[in-house]
Order: structure tokens, then C-alpha cells, then sequence
């Protein structure tokens, strides 16, 4: 193989390197975010609930991304990944008995011909799901909290993004 050629490999293979990197989800920025979070929760007094919002729709937001790019390369999973991407704005909008009976529970996948038992718990698949249905819990719950001042719901945000931090490790 003469020099030219082996240059032109290297750049390919440095390139596909590359875009692999891109398309991977930027895990350890999503974990200290929800770090961020779960600290804001747990400090006395809370402060900023309508900040801790937008770093749980952060979440969100990276958690679609996520399964977005995982999607294009894993086709088999898209349909399943496509439905928690199309759900992700109307999962917010729903109390937490909902989303815990149609997200938590898998109801709402089960209802749409996803064989939820076919994915393993700590697989990709399932745990990119949680980087979405976690923080969207949490935004439920903290706006409930600006409610009713309920501490307990403050718990339920540190405990859904404990159990998403589980699951993010399983991701790339």
C-alpha cells in the first residue's frame, strides 16, 4: 500500500472517530448537571426552583438528543426511542401518577406494540429512555412543589435523578 493511500485511510479512520465522538451523548456533562440538581434540592433553604426547572428541561433536552443520535445508528431501537422523543414535551404536562403508570411502568410503550421485556434494564435502550422520563418527573414534581411547598417532592427529584445517574453509565 503505498504512502497516499495509507494517509487517505488514516484520515478516514481518524474522521469516523471523529463522528462517533459527535454522536455519542455527552454523558458526563449530563451527570453533572444532574448533580447540580439534586444539590439544589437538598440545600436549605431551596433556592431557585424555576432554575433547577430549566436544568431538569436541560436534561431533557440532552436525553432526546441522546436517543435521537442512538436511533439513527441502532434502527431496530427507533421506533421505541422515536415514541419517548415524540412523548418528551407531553410527558411534562402530566401529574405524577400519570407519568409514574405510563412512563415508570411502561404502560404507555406496552400500549404502542414496544415489548418492553425484550430490553434489559440497564441496557442503552432503557436508559436512554430514563434520561428523559427521570427529568421529566422531576419537572413535575418541582412544579408541584411551587405549589404546595411539599418536601417530599423535593425527595422524589434527588431519588428520580440518583436512579437516572444509575442508568446514564450505561449509555455510550
Amino acid at each position: 500500500m503505498n504512502i497516499s493511500v495509507r494517509r487517505s485511510l488514516v484520515c478516514v479512520v481518524i474522521m469516523l472517530a471523529g463522528l462517533s465522538q459527535a454522536l455519542a451523548m455527552d454523558t458526563d456533562g449530563y451527570a453533572s448537571l444532574a448533580k447540580e440538581v439534586v444539590r439544589g434540592v437538598m440545600s436549605k433553604p431551596v433556592a431557585d426552583i424555576d432554575g433547577l426547572i430549566a436544568k431538569q428541561e436541560k436534561l431533557l433536552q440532552i436525553g432526546v438528543t441522546g436517543c435521537l443520535d442512538y436511533a439513527k445508528e441502532h434502527p431496530a431501537d427507533s421506533k421505541f426511542l422515536q415514541l419517548v422523543v415524540d412523548n418528551a414535551a407531553a410527558m411534562q404536562a402530566l401529574t405524577l401518577e400519570q407519568i409514574e403508570d405510563q412512563w415508570h411502568d411502561a404502560n404507555f410503550p406496552i400500549s404502542h406494540g414496544i415489548d418492553i421485556d425484550s430490553y434489559d434494564h440497564f441496557g442503552p435502550v432503557i436508559s436512554l429512555m430514563d434520561t428523559v422520563v427521570h427529568p421529566a418527573t422531576g419537572i413535575i414534581a418541582l412544579k408541584e412543589y411551587k405549589k404546595t411547598q411539599n418536601p417530599e417532592l423535593l425527595t422524589q427529584v434527588k431519588e428520580e435523578l440518583s436512579e437516572v445517574l444509575e442508568h446514564i453509565q450505561h449509555v455510550n
